[in-house]
């Protein structure tokens, strides 16, 4: 039923220009309420007005005296996301990367069955003020967005080893230690008794560590410190992070290995190590990837920029 559905929609929302950036090919609009034109879509006054109204309805409630102010500058904001998202369009148009009907049949039948249903898809885009249209046009401009996106190439080895070589100094590892520890807090009330009784304490938790029992459920019972609702999780730390003692003991560890109890001036804390990076200096085989995904995220940002910047867009 919903694949029907889906497959029904997304070629009633094909006919119909996809509601929010219509094909130049649709019915065409009155020239009047023509915003703008690009290659083969059109952005219409009733466009803009809709986004307004639907930005307008997920803020809530607005002040009186703000709505005429804020709903110009929605205007102006959405006239040039959508002529941005014509852009989008005409240039994946133009290198035939734009989504087929059934790949936004197929992006609208996943929405549905992420709503649970067709019933809770349509109430939630009614709650919206979007119509079935508007939710094609969303996800034939997202579906444009992900291939041009993809169009864009893994850089060569040589711009991957230059970039490496010139921002060498940015992919240093510190030292680091990823721990949980139980603090048995001590204050200046506590009498030296007292306090022998606390170490006593932290000391038969390392042992019920040593035995084998879990970090995590001691420290919730235990600690003192506010980490207890993390199950004594400090996650990753370098070094002058932590104070003298706890650092010291902390980066003698290696990865499931317990200290002896340690004492600071917060009381008396038993660590365990969970992971320990040595800071070892980078070299390009354990960089490559990230460098990688960071040359493709700048090269995408530029030809999105270009898209922008080099379109032609016809206004009446």
């Amino acid at each position: 039923m919903q694949a029907h559905f889906g497959r029904a929609l997304a070629m009633l929302t094909i006919l119909f220009g996809l509601g929010q950036v219509g094909a130049a090919d649709s019915p065409a609009p009155d020239p009047e309420t023509v915003h703008a034109t690009v290659g083969e879509f059109v952005v219409s006054e009733a466009d803009i007005d809709r986004r307004v109204a639907q930005e307008i309805a997920r803020r809530g409630n607005i002040p009186a005296d703000r709505q005429e102010t804020f709903a110009q500058y929605m205007r102006q904001r959405f006239a040039r996301t959508l002529v941005d998202e014509a852009c989008l369009l005409e240039y994946a148009r133009a290198r035939d990367l734009l989504p087929s009907d059934e790949e936004v049949a197929a992006r609208l039948e996943a929405e549905i069955e992420e709503a649970g249903g067709r019933d809770t898809w349509s109430e939630q885009l009614a709650a919206q003020q979007r119509t079935p249209e508007d939710a094609g046009a969303t996800a034939r401009h997202r579906l444009a967005l992900e291939r041009v996106r993809a169009s864009v190439p893994t850089p060569p080895d040589e711009e991957i080893a230059a970039y490496f070589e010139r921002n060498r100094e940015r992919f240093v590892e510190a030292e680091s230690v990823t721990a949980s520890h139980i603090l048995i807090g001590v204050g200046s009330q506590d009498s030296a008794e007292r306090r022998t009784e606390k170490r006593a304490l932290a000391e038969s938790l390392r042992q019920r560590l040593l035995a084998g029992e879990e970090i995590a459920a001691l420290a919730r019972e235990h600690s003192t410190c506010p980490s207890k609702s993390k199950g004594g999780s400090l996650g990753s730390f370098g070094r002058g992070q932590m104070v003298g003692p706890f650092e010291e003991a902390a980066f003698a560890l290696r990865p499931g290995q317990i200290s002896p109890v340690v004492e600071t001036g917060f009381g008396y804390h038993v660590i365990q190590s969970f992971d320990y990076r040595s800071g070892q200096p980078p070299t390009l085989e354990n960089t490559r990837d990230r460098i990688v995904t960071l040359l493709r995220s700048q090269a995408i940002e530029r030809l999105l920029r270009d898209i922008r910047e080099s379109c032609d867009v016809q206004r009446p």
